[in-house]
């Protein structure tokens, strides 16, 4: 299916050009920089394990985990129903999957603790599966594999996503990955009617597999299938492949269901005799996107264009027969019914050629211009049709659902009637954007276990929503998105003064920035100057820092856009309710920022691919930084190493502040005071290593409380581990406790510890051989506590940690797709 023509890409730089391949979505920046601050030490003891300084043995401290409500953000590529009616499942394509509470009305997450060394590549669902006999029998691929490798797996869980298993998919050429072309189409996966133990799954790479009696077996009769999707999507060479499992539904015990199987620029193919053998149906589209059989007449549908050239309609294959049911097309005028009624205006539709940008696309009027093709389809129980119409133009008009009633043996052609997903009580952010913007499956599914009313579930590039139909007829939506946080948080700061309503700021990919209040769960605050998605502001939000002295507290930001960015930073003295833009600064976008200990309006940035820069006015003007080029070292803004600027305690002194400059490879930079004049410290530290994704990391925080102490952890390399410095960075030390670590905070000393300390927090590994975790010190990284606890996403996918300036234990961590966690340490 063609790309939408101006999207929020998670691959894609913000003027459309190529960024470098990477993991997941976004990175973080190569280049650290941090405001130097102060720290004495921890009296609290920790034992230590024999023949190893530093290895915390300890009991594990419990954290209580909380998640940040930002509400929705991410693309919700899949919703998939089963057993009994009202079980209704998620995916995403970086955030993992999610499960329906009715009663709570909330999305509960699967994933969390999948494990199994997947990583945050265990977020990214490619299909999942719930089993339509056993409602505690789901299945989902995952993974984030690209041409050079990557982890993926087929996982199962048979308690309803309690706990998961590897079933070892033997292929090495599937290539699941969640996050890649066409992920809207599926599902992949698809449970045997007939046998809970027999499960199909169509592979991007490597044709069809069936899992049965605890083994994988190929299907040589379905081919791999083809390639690229379209011209404009040049950031992934990965074949689409199979592109939907379904089948009919046995109607009694002698029943055999028959198989249809979905494979781009091949067409669909079909088995009669239970899934052993295929045949390619003649006269089939060749690029199917979804396909749902009927219950009704055992009728099959698929959303598919004819040829690359041509437009996405609906097709019916019937008893031998293909027929175009095409909703929109041609010359064909359709009705759009809004929500609220009244009843709607005709829009004119036309199909674009194949000269266009985007071929196949439908371009319609509704009274604007707008432009629509088709991604999910579904059929209910009666035979009722409803598709998804994914608009393509998000400036100009909402996206819509279709729905033909069923007529024994009438086609839809000209049945249509368009809805278009306006939702009511969306979050605030979202009303920005036209509802149903990208959408990717609509479902039909009972309101209730048990319940015979159907409601329509419409999953889009950012939200839920769900539809339930009047009385009058009219299909009302209500916004259906509370639990799922699936953003790309590129970096994380408690900005709370005040310890009963703490305050956590979000810096996020594709959509800015948030301010989330904890005793509001549900929903962010965007920042407003760049949080309306439309006008193609920001976008992302690379950089966040907030000052430590004077009356209000001053939030800093840097970010880069996705359309022309003259702005792309500023500060905020109401917690990022509203914003005053930088003055612009030729060449600087995107990077870090950090703000002096002891003056609120002095900071520097550090863009991406561009030299340091200082400010004493809150950014109204700049000063180059001399003395340290980092043009060669700052790779961009997704770069997941480098360090957040942290908020630092006055020590009374402004001339003692400093500033650092930090990467492997170039060593450590400090300037003094105004943060414009740089010079080279940071003797004992490891020197020139060849740093960068996706295999090391590094990260530096500065301590609150003792001027000129700061940490600097890195992770990936022979020479991996803590150095830390109490002499502003002129000589480090070895910390030996932790074989690596990749990020580092500081925070106030934790309960029961005695004195005025710090507690120094890390990601990082005690010994090479061991799991990520999370650990705490009192004493500067001579020993370690591990810190443990549910609620908590893969530590893996953690990539930003920050410690609340004021509440002692309560630390808050960015993930790259599960959004951002709060923590308290009982």
């Amino acid at each position: 299916m063609p790309p939408y023509p101006f999207r929020l890409d998670r691959h894609r730089g913000r003027s459309g050009q190529p960024r470098p391949p990477r993991p997941g979505r976004p990175r973080r920046l190569g280049v650290a920089i941090a405001a130097a601050v102060s720290m004495s030490v921890w009296a609290g003891a920790v034992t230590t394990a024999p023949g190893r300084a530093g290895a915390a043995t300890s009991a594990p401290r419990a954290v209580a985990w909380a998640s940040v409500g930002i509400g929705g953000g991410g693309y919700v590529t899949g919703l998939a129903t089963g057993a009994p009616g009202g079980t209704v499942v998620a995916r995403t394509d970086i955030g993992g999957a999610y499960r329906w509470d009715a009663p709570t009305r909330r999305w509960r997450p699967l994933l969390d603790r999948l494990g199994l060394g997947l990583g945050d590549a265990g977020y990214s669902v490619e299909s999942l599966v719930a089993d339509r006999r056993n409602a505690a029998n789901l299945w989902a691929a995952v993974g984030r594999v690209r041409a050079g490798g990557g982890p993926s797996a087929v996982v199962r869980s048979t308690d309803g996503g309690a706990t998961w298993r590897d079933t070892r998919l033997p292929s090495t050429r599937a290539a699941i990955n969640g996050n890649l072309d066409l992920r809207w189409t599926g599902e992949r996966l698809l449970v045997d009617p007939r046998d809970s133990e027999r499960v199909f799954f169509g592979t991007r790479g490597d044709g069809l597999w069936v899992y049965e009696r605890g083994a994988w077996t190929r299907r040589a009769s379905v081919p791999a299938g083809g390639g690229v999707p379209s011209r404009r999507e040049g950031y992934s060479t990965a074949p689409v492949g199979v592109s939907f499992v379904t089948s009919t539904r046995p109607t009694g015990t002698a029943s055999v269901p028959v198989f249809y199987v979905g494979v781009w620029e091949q067409g669909v193919y079909r088995s009669t005799d239970g899934g052993v053998t295929f045949t390619r149906l003649a006269g089939s589209p060749l690029d199917p996107v979804q396909g749902a059989v009927s219950p009704a007449d055992a009728s099959l549908r698929v959303t598919a264009r004819a040829a690359s050239d041509q437009p996405y309609s609906v097709y019916r294959y019937d008893r031998g027969t293909w027929a175009d049911e095409r909703p929109c097309g041609g010359a064909c005028p359709i009705t759009v019914q809004p929500n609220p009624p009244p009843p709607g205006q005709p829009v004119a539709c036309t199909t674009a050629p194949a000269t266009d940008p985007y071929p196949g696309r439908v371009a319609c009027s509704a009274p604007g211009p707008s432009a629509y093709s088709l991604s999910g389809i579904d059929v209910d129980g009666a035979g009722n049709v409803v598709v998804a119409a994914r608009t393509e133009d998000r400036d100009h008009a909402p996206g819509a659902v279709w729905l033909c009633p069923y007529a024994a043996g009438r086609s839809c052609a000209g049945r249509w009637t368009g809805i278009v997903a306006e939702a009511a009580g969306e979050p605030g952010w979202l009303r920005t954007i036209p509802s149903g913007w990208a959408t990717a499956t609509v479902r039909f599914a009972a309101t209730s276990p048990g319940s015979a009313a159907p409601s329509l579930w419409l999953t889009t590039w950012f939200d839920v929503k769900r539809a339930t139909r009047g009385t009058d007829g009219v299909w009302r939506w209500t916004d259906a998105t509370a639990g799922i946080e699936e953003t790309v948080v590129h970096t994380v700061l408690a900005t709370t003064t005040s310890a009963s309503d703490p305050l956590v700021a979000s810096g996020v990919a594709d959509v800015d920035g948030f301010t989330s209040r904890l005793s509001q769960p549900v929903s962010g605050t965007p920042f407003p100057e760049w949080g309306d998605v439309r006008q193609g502001g920001s976008q992302e939000t690379t950089g966040l820092a907030a000052s430590a002295t004077g009356a209000p507290r001053i939030l800093y930001r840097v970010g880069v856009g996705q359309k022309i960015h003259t702005n792309p930073g500023g500060w905020s003295a109401d917690n990022g309710l509203t914003w005053t833009a930088f003055a612009a600064s030729a060449g600087a976008v995107g990077g870090r920022v950090a703000v002096a200990p002891d003056d609120r309006n002095r900071l520097v940035w550090l863009p991406e691919l561009s030299q340091v820069r200082a400010s004493s006015d809150r950014g109204a003007s700049w000063a180059l930084g001399s003395g340290v080029d980092t043009t060669n070292v700052v790779l961009h803004s997704y770069d997941r190493n480098g360090s957040l600027a942290a908020t630092t305690a006055s020590n009374g002194n402004p001339g003692d502040d400093d500033f650092y400059v930090y990467s492997p490879k170039m060593g450590l930079w400090r300037a003094a005071a105004t943060g414009s004049s740089f010079t080279r410290a940071g003797a004992g530290l490891p020197a020139g290593i060849a740093g960068g994704w996706p295999g090391q990391r590094w990260d530096m925080a500065t301590d609150p409380g003792r001027s000129g102490t700061l940490a600097v952890g890195t992770c990936g390399t022979a020479s991996s581990g803590l150095w830390v410095s109490t002499d502003r960075g002129t000589t480090f030390a070895s910390r030996p406790g932790l074989a690596c670590a990749q990020l580092v905070a500081f925070g106030p000393a934790l309960p029961g510890t005695s004195g005025t300390t710090s507690t120094l927090y890390a990601v990082g590994r005690r010994l090479g051989t061991d799991p990520i975790g999370l650990y705490a010190s009192g004493d500067l990284g001579v020993t370690w506590t591990a810190l443990s606890g549910d609620g908590l996403p893969q530590e893996r996918a953690i990539q930003s940690l920050t410690a609340d300036p004021v509440v002692p234990g309560r630390i808050a961590v960015a993930t790259n797709g599960r959004g951002a966690f709060t923590g308290q340490i009982g």
